[in-house]
């Protein structure tokens, strides 16, 4: 294994010192962070259909976790560049679970650290070739292999993998349009999952405006099951589920960026359909259809910003589901993480003044962003050269009928499932400290006021496996971190 690693390293070498030579311009750009956390009740692994013995309810839970990018750029001219682009993805301190796993060894101390048991230690995140087509007057770009298809990112698809690409500008329109491979099944078999996404912009001053969609499918092996039509999000590319059906899902959306003066905002509306097919003549198919808008405004005077933010995505309708197999809950594209990085609410949605975005990523909502709205006031402050204090509270609501997102609640009298509205009143508080100008240190702290829909849950069985259909109390979930970052 020391003779392959010092072979990789003499061949690196090589091309390095040979690059002057091929005319190759090289450059390099990255990050290193290390992030704490301390959370009660913020993983979304508590929150999975009410089930309340999940592993850290109502349990203070800490750790410290850390993340690497590293992103070589090999530019042979203005027309041509390749990209490779690592990361260096660490579990939490002193963990020695899943050594098997890739991206693991920088927390490990002992054996764990070398020997047939060692993980890869280096994810590739990115491996693409970007070219201009030659003898065409309109700019036409390419981009094949390994990449970031990224649309709307923090409303609808942000996603890496293997896949081609092209882009087209002639002001003020850019024409955007990619396929992806998820996953690759048998080459024989009609098994695989796919994507193709367009994206449509014009910059009109003040404002751009662009429309775009997706179609995406999953054939065979999505693990979509009787009793869950959202299983796809959560499971691993090419995870078998019942191989009963094939699942095809589509989206459209518009959106909205505007400056004028020190007033800026941004409006986003993203649709959703589609259905899954069952192979089974008698079963009755799924008809999928949700929708989300999200706004933000915001105003500059001096050193202060104040804002709003909105955000609405539509629930499902638990009757509906069990009587006609409609689902209305909102659902984006699949990735193997989350289906968008979501940001807007430190504890609900798990990110909020970070950089790295890890850790209770995911937040209280999971892998899909339906069911629930919010609204939240904030204000930022640029008090010093080097400090900026931030400061958000929202009301959250439930957008789910005939039941919860989060909690399962039962009347005691009628044992029928409870709908309640209100998730409740989360408040952030937050630090940028310019440590150096390419260091930075972030800080938060976020707290979430339990309402109806969130302060107690159905507890499904007892500690001896038996049914027992009382109501626990959930305490208030709350979150909060230090992260330190060099970006060079």
């Amino acid at each position: 294994m020391k003779k392959v690693w010092l072979g990789a390293l003499v061949f690196a070498l090589g091309v390095a010192l040979a690059a002057p030579a091929m005319a190759i311009d090289w450059s390099a750009t990255g990050w290193i962070g290390t992030i704490g956390v301390v959370h009660k009740n913020v993983s979304s692994a508590i929150w999975s259909l009410g089930l309340t013995e999940a592993n850290g309810f109502n349990d203070t839970g800490s750790y410290l976790r850390m993340r690497s990018r590293l992103k070589l750029t090999a530019r042979a001219s203005e027309n041509l560049y390749g990209v490779m682009y690592f990361e260096m993805n660490a579990v939490r301190y002193g963990s020695t679970t899943g050594a098997a796993a890739p991206n693991s060894t920088g927390a490990f101390w002992g054996p764990q650290t070398s020997g047939r048991a060692r993980p890869d230690d280096v994810e590739v995140k990115e491996l693409y070739l970007d070219f201009r087509v030659p003898a065409i007057t309109v700019p036409i770009w390419l981009r094949i292999g390994r990449q970031a298809f990224a649309i709307r990112p923090n409303v609808f698809l942000l996603q890496e993998g293997a896949g081609i690409s092209g882009r087209m500008k002639i002001d003020p329109v850019t024409v955007y349009v990619g396929w992806g491979k998820i996953y690759q099944g048998n080459d024989y078999l009609a098994d695989d999952w796919d994507i193709w996404m367009w994206d449509i912009s014009a910059a009109l001053k003040p404002a751009k405006v662009g429309i775009f969609g997706a179609y995406q499918d999953f054939r065979q092996t999505a693990p979509v099951t009787p009793t869950n039509p959202y299983g796809v999000w959560a499971s691993s590319e090419g995870t078998l589920g019942l191989d009963a059906g094939d699942l095809h899902l589509w989206w459209i959306g518009g959106y909205v960026d505007g400056k004028v003066g020190p007033i800026k905002g941004t409006l986003d509306f993203v649709y959703n359909g589609g259905e899954f097919d069952w192979d089974s003549p008698g079963a009755t198919d799924w008809d999928y259809g949700g929708w989300l808008v999200r706004l933000v405004g915001s105003y500059v005077w001096n050193n202060w910003t104040f804002g709003l933010g909105f955000k609405y995505a539509s629930g499902d309708d638990i009757n509906d589901f069990s009587r006609d197999n409609d689902v209305k809950g909102y659902v984006g594209p699949y990735s193997e993480m989350e289906d968008v990085p979501r940001s807007d609410l430190l504890v609900m949605e798990g990110a909020w003044n970070q950089f790295m975005k890890v850790g209770q990523g995911v937040g209280m909502t999971g892998f899909t962003s339906g069911g629930y709205w919010f609204v939240r006031p904030f204000v930022d402050w640029q008090a010093l050269d080097w400090l900026k204090l931030r400061f958000q509270f929202a009301y959250i609501g439930d957008t789910v009928d005939d039941g919860d997102l989060l909690t399962c609640q039962l009347d005691p009298t009628t044992g029928n499932v409870k709908d309640n509205d209100d998730i409740g009143w989360e408040i952030d508080l937050g630090a940028v400290i310019n440590v150096y100008k390419n260091l930075r240190l972030n800080l938060g702290f976020g707290y979430l006021i339990a309402g109806d829909a969130l302060d107690e849950t159905w507890q499904r069985t007892d500690s001896a496996g038996r049914v027992v259909n009382d109501n626990e109390s959930v305490d208030d979930p709350w979150m909060t971190f230090a992260e330190i970052v060099y970006t060079f």
